[in-house]
């Protein structure tokens, strides 16, 4: 009887502690306050790196002989890993300072058609020692991971890197340091890189100027805040890995990420290969926190040497992961792999997920693994020269990014991601998962206008709005409008703020919404001070009637006499004439002062005309804050040889009149004023 209570109250105590533990989140997936459900078939965290009781045995790098034997392992598909043999080439002393590479060769029938393979790197390479029985697959000693090679080779030449620097590399993990915000580049150098290569698309593209309202203004602004050791004429350009892939000694092999359609590919390239990543034209859908498909179970594939690690830049309704190797996993659950940097910065925090390889892609230059994030394992947190290595807490920090898209004769759909938090990768990231929305369904009809808004939200309570008009839109004609203001906000020289979230709605019709200024009058050319200048001109739609507008501009009572410039104009020279007329404004100090800036900036009305008359110089800013209608005598003593803080600006008056379009061209018009005679002292 009493060995009957003893079982009934520990069965008792047994659903009460599994319901405790159910409800306080642990049998859950929980990472920075975002948890996540798990699903059928998912194994607990701590289940999917492989840690062994004691790390694996090396063959050090003195102990390689060219012509010794042994195998590598990768996936070729799905998460099976498999061996592939290899023979030693050479050794290579000092390709790099104080560093040396190992050249093997495999005559594996997969590799003989597809060469060294993107999303190799990292793949374990082993070695027999003498007399020790060949068997594939088996037996041998680690040397290194799998990590350069060449591309339009005739068989499979890579070079090795020494497990001995891989180790080295993992035993410089800094838990505080990846704690901190990690950093790529100097951060204003970087987004200045985004713009120069934004505006050399924008020219091959060809895209209307209307595309470029703030682009060029935010150009400006970036520019300004550049080290003074750098200018326009500074090539701020870093040699790509894949331009060097075929020249360098140790050609590193690149990490290839899945951006979608060859457009995007095409699109993104240039901004990510400078990083390391190959951005390639395919897409592969999310698994993480969501129901694998059937023929894919998340279970067998577990973090050990030679399975797929990805590094898990986005995920959600896409998936957008830097796909590499895991070379070595040492007993105190380091996670080594590629055999190269990623970006090659030090410590970072990034999710480090298990992979599923779809298949190989088999190209004449540089083939590829197509391959997704299975299930997040931890957090990526050093990238040196020699290798990424990664630990199983949970360090890193993803940003949601919300996608609303509304195409003609079809319904409103939404689509979610987060997006890795990093400097130099968080706004390309966003824009990339943005153009994969607007295209995921259909592209956009020939004849169309995007209207697109977007709600940027950074840390410190600061938030930025874009709202974009664009007559005849590539989905890509909104990157112009929205990645320069989000690289400056998380890449710049005062503060790297994290962006919290990203909103984007996307509304196309389909017809063309702009508008061209035919022609234009003034009711006079001469005004007395105080009256009103009546502005009329005509706006040929495309594809309809002339449309007629009128306004009325109020000459400001204290205007001095003299000639004057009244100006009707589009959106984009309004805010390239505004800046000019205010050089001060260009002397940014700090990230509030930046913040403001690009709200203004950001504000221009895309579908308006603006009527603007600029007035003399009677306007003095010191440092940014603005002292106008000052006295001449004032004017004069602040103005002396003596003093640099001051700096003169014009005033000017506008207005502007809402239209239905996108308006181009524009008018100029000379106004004298003068005051009527019996004002005249």
């Amino acid at each position: 009887m009493d060995d009957h209570i003893k079982k009934h109250n520990y069965t008792i105590f047994t659903i009460f502690l599994c319901t405790f533990l159910l409800l306080s989140g642990v049998f859950t997936s929980n990472t920075f306050g975002q948890s996540t459900e798990a699903t059928q078939n998912t194994p607990p965290p701590d289940a999917l790196i492989r840690v062994p009781a004691k790390s694996q045995a090396i063959m050090p790098l003195d102990e390689v002989r060219i012509g010794m034997r042994g195998y590598g392992m990768t996936v070729f598909k799905g998460t099976k890993i498999e061996p592939f043999p290899v023979e030693v080439l050479s050794i290579i002393p000092d390709s790099q300072p104080k560093t040396a590479s190992i050249w093997i060769k495999s005559d594996d029938p997969r590799l003989a058609q597809s060469g060294p393979v993107q999303g190799m790197s990292g793949s374990p390479i082993y070695l027999w020692d003498e007399g020790e029985e060949q068997v594939m697959g088996k037996g041998g000693r680690l040397i290194g991971a799998f990590a350069f090679g060449y591309s339009e080779v005739k068989y499979c030449l890579a070079g090795v890197q020494p497990i001995e620097y891989m180790r080295a590399v993992g035993g410089r993990i800094d838990e505080d340091q990846m704690q901190e915000e990690s950093k790529l580049a100097s951060g204003i150098e970087q987004s200045y890189r985004t713009i120069r290569t934004l505006s050399q698309l924008a020219d091959a593209r060809q895209l209307p100027a209307s595309h470029l309202t703030t682009f060029d203004a935010i150009s400006e602004i970036t520019k300004s805040m550049l080290p003074d050791s750098l200018d326009d004429n500074t090539a701020l350009t870093s040699t790509s890995q894949i331009e060097s892939f075929g020249s360098k000694l140790n050609p590193q092999m690149m990490i290839p990420v899945s951006v979608g359609s060859m457009q995007n590919a095409k699109v993104f390239r240039p901004l990510l290969e400078p990083l390391g990543l190959m951005a390639v034209a395919s897409s592969s859908g999310s698994m993480i926190n969501s129901k694998p498909p059937p023929s894919i179970n998340p279970a067998d594939a577990i973090m050990q040497p030679g399975s797929t690690l990805s590094v898990s830049l986005a995920f959600g309704d896409m998936d957008m992961s830097g796909t590499g190797t895991c070379t070595d996993v040492l007993a105190d659950g380091t996670v080594l792999g590629f055999g190269h940097a990623m970006f090659g910065q030090g410590a970072l925090a990034l999710p480090m997920s298990t992979g599923y390889v779809h298949f190989i892609v088999p190209r004449q230059s540089v083939s590829f693994k197509q391959a997704s994030s299975l299930q997040i394992a931890g957090t990526l947190g050093n990238d040196e020269n020699s290798a990424v290595a990664g630990i199983q807490a949970s360090y890193y920090t993803t940003s949601p990014v919300n996608v609303s898209v509304k195409l003609p004769n079809q319904p409103e759909r939404q689509y979610s991601y987060q997006v890795a938090d990093h400097p130099a990768l968080t706004p390309t990231l966003a824009l990339i998962t943005t153009l994969n929305s607007i295209n995921a369904v259909q592209m956009l009809p020939i004849e169309n206008t995007m209207y697109a808004d977007v709600r940027m939200v950074f840390e410190g309570n600061r938030d930025l709005e874009v709202s974009l008009m664009l007559p005849s839109a590539q989905a890509m004609s909104m990157v112009f409008g929205v990645l320069p203001a989000l690289s400056n906000m998380m890449q710049n020289p005062f503060d790297q703020l994290r962006l919290e979230s990203m909103d984007v709605k996307i509304n196309v019709v389909d017809e063309i919404l702009a508008g061209r200024m035919l022609s234009a009058r003034i009711s006079k050319a001469e005004v007395a001070p105080g009256e009103e200048i009546t502005v009329n001109f005509e706006l040929q739609p495309y594809a309809e009637s002339p449309r007629s507008y009128s306004a009325k501009l109020m000459v400001p009572i204290d205007t001095p006499e003299g000639n004057y410039q009244v100006a009707i104009t589009n959106p984009r020279s309004y805010l390239s004439q505004k800046l000019a007329t205010r050089p001060h404004l260009m002397k940014i100090n700090n990230v509030d002062e930046l913040y403001e800036m690009m709200k203004q900036t950001l504000d221009v009305q895309q579908n308006a005309v603006y009527i603007v008359m600029n007035l003399a110089d009677k306007g003095i800013a010191i440092g940014r804050e603005e002292l106008p209608n000052l006295p001449s005598s004032k004017r004069t003593m602040l103005m002396s040889k003596t003093n640099t803080y001051a700096t003169p600006y014009k005033e000017f008056v506008d207005t502007k009149i809402d239209t239905e379009f996108v308006p181009s061209g524009e008018f100029r018009f000379q106004v004298k004023v003068q005051k009527k005679p019996n004002e005249q002292p």
